[in-house]
Order: structure tokens, then sequence, then C-alpha cells
């Protein structure tokens, strides 16, 4: 675990394993949880609110079957969401956007409305485009 609690994995590249998990329920009790399992060689790898995530290598269980020959090479990038996450990500503010332009325009001057309006739908596109450069500038500088 890193100093901010995520799991990371790191291989090490002289001796590659494979690891099993398992996910404890420890309700504040995570030291006597954590002591119960380290005798069958289970370490501590991440929490969240009342589960723990213990590992230990698979050779702990089946034994030298568990040796990796030629690890895999590590991924080109470090997050991995899905097409239906970015859909949503640019759904959710031109939803957000619709329905604040309805409200506003349903409630008043149809001049002042049609500059709401404007104004709305600019300031969405300067913050679509902020987002996206934001995200093209990071994939660069990798």
């Amino acid at each position: 675990m890193d100093r901010l609690g995520r799991f990371v994995c790191r291989r090490d590249a002289a001796d590659p394993q494979r690891w099993e998990y398992r996910r404890e329920l420890v309700m504040g009790d995570r030291a006597a949880v954590t002591a119960r399992l380290a005798p069958d060689g289970w370490e501590p790898c991440g929490a969240w609110v009342m589960y723990q995530w213990y590992k230990r290598p698979l050779a702990a269980s089946i034994g030298p079957a568990a040796a990796i020959p030629a690890p895999p090479p590590a991924p080109g990038r470090s997050s991995f969401f899905s097409r239906r996450f970015y859909l949503m990500l640019g759904a959710v503010p031109v939803v957000l956007e619709i329905v604040a332009l309805v409200a506003y325009v349903n409630s008043g001057d149809a001049a002042e409305s049609a500059g709401v309006v404007v104004g709305g739908l600019v300031g969405a596109a300067a913050g679509g485009l902020a987002v996206f450069a934001y995200g093209a500038w990071q994939n660069r500088s990798r």
C-alpha cells in the first residue's frame, strides 16, 4: 500500500510471483485480524472503510507451480476507465446544462433567457475544451 492507503502492485523483475488475495471484514479490529492471518503468510495490501484486503504468494498454496516463467509487460497506462464511464462523463454535464437552461428559460424574460442560454452553452463548451486539453496534455507528458 502507498502512503494514501491505495493498493500498489510492483512486480519483482528477478523473481516474479503470482499472488492470491482475500478480503476480511475487520470492523475496528484490524490488528487482531492481521495477527490471525500472518502465520499463514497473509499480509495487508489495501483497506477501505471496514474491509481489509490481504495477499500472499500463490506458492504458499500450490507450491512451485505458481512460478511465472515470463512475466507480461507493464501496462502502458495507469488508469483503466470503460467507454461507459467516458460516455457518462460527457453526458452528465450536458444533461445538467439542459436542465438548468430549461428551468431558467421557463422562469422569466425571453431576452434575458437567450443571453443566459448562449452564455451557458459557451461556458459548457469552454469547460469541456479545458478538460479535453488537460487530458491530452497528461497523455502527452507520459
